[in-house]
């Protein structure tokens, strides 16, 4: 129910909607009681409608076996907000159709992003190197 409710407040919430600031302040009012459990979702990203209509896509196009979909949405949020848990689910989503071209810009977006994080790096680097991209690898790969 709550993510029903979550959802209905996300599209109500779109830019030019007539019910945009009711959407809104619906919003804020249920923050406290309305738990997101789309993955990547953090509190900077709940703030924000239009992030959050994205990656409700996206999950929504991955459920509808849409996945080129979801991915063109998380690439741009990853973009848009530089947030490493975003990037991190936009190459999942990228290794899993098997397109190491479209995996690169958020695998060095999340690695850049997280440099702690050693599934990110090695990540990274192995992307870089399918691509015969092995020079650019190394930094990546000296961080493991």
């Amino acid at each position: 129910m709550k993510q029903a409710v979550t959802l209905i407040v996300s599209f109500l919430s779109l830019p030019g909607s007539e019910v945009d600031s009711t959407a809104t302040t619906l919003a804020q009012t249920l923050d406290e009681n309305v738990v997101i459990s789309t993955p990547a979702v953090t509190k900077e990203t709940k703030q924000d409608p239009n992030i959050l209509y994205k990656l409700l896509s996206a999950e929504m196009a991955l459920n509808r076996d849409q996945p080129e979909v979801a991915l063109q949405n998380y690439i741009a949020v990853a973009r848009e907000t530089q947030d490493a848990a975003i990037a991190q689910r936009a190459t999942q989503i990228a290794l899993g159709l098997g397109t190491l071209e479209q995996a690169e810009e958020p695998a060095l977006l999340w690695a850049q992003l997280d440099q702690k994080d050693l599934e990110a790096q090695i990540t990274a680097g192995a992307v870089l190197i399918r691509l015969k991209k092995a020079e650019q690898a190394v930094t990546f790969l000296e961080r493991v």
